[in-house]
């Protein structure tokens, strides 16, 4: 008798304990998730890199803000605002352009053999996808986050928890997305 109520107190807590464990986020065998890497394509010349929103809106601005301290966390670049476009390395802005995407970026790079060197980026809300999807705040902030995130290198993820998936306006900038922004920028100085 006493052998079968130390069984059934061993099961249980070995029970309790794999559960504490799920719920506070460590791995456990039945949890290890394969690493998928974000992409990076190019990077500045400099960790610091500048952008300026030349819109009046100050709730966009605020948008685009919030979307830069997302990279700035991350410990491998500052993205700096500054008054005016001709200083920007990065103009950020919003607009209503028709239904095809909720943003876009552009950019203007240097071919290397190592990666290349980005010169010059634009980056773009749209304004009337947004509103007809009825996105909120945050999701547009991590839309604004992911359009920052390829204006400083980084490509398209498959990790659908990163901000640089393709389709996710869910996702904030995740630890894969910090890992490449870091390898993207290792050799470049402040």
């Amino acid at each position: 008798m006493t052998t079968h109520r130390l069984k059934d107190l061993i099961r249980i807590t070995s029970c309790f304990l794999a559960l504490t464990l799920c719920l506070w986020g460590l791995p456990t065998a039945a949890s290890a998730a394969p690493v998928i890497r974000t992409p990076h394509w190019g990077s500045w010349q400099t960790r610091t890199i500048t952008y300026h929103y030349p819109g009046k809106s100050t709730y966009y601005r605020s948008i685009w803000r919030q979307a830069a301290t997302q990279w700035n966390r991350t410990g491998a670049i500052r993205l700096k605002r500054v008054q005016r476009a001709r200083h920007a390395d990065v103009v950020v802005k919003t607009a209503n352009v028709g239904m095809t995407y909720s943003g876009r970026t552009h950019y203007r790079y240097r071919p290397q053999k190592n990666g290349h060197v980005i010169v010059a980026a634009k980056a773009t809300l749209n304004h009337k996808v947004l509103s007809t999807y009825r996105y909120t705040k945050q999701q547009r902030i991590n839309v604004a986050a992911h359009e920052i995130g390829h204006a400083i290198g980084l490509g398209h993820s498959k990790c659908p928890k990163s901000v640089m998936h393709a389709t996710n306006r869910h996702a904030r900038v995740n630890r894969q997305d910090r890992l490449a922004l870091k390898r993207a920028y290792k050799s470049q100085g402040s």
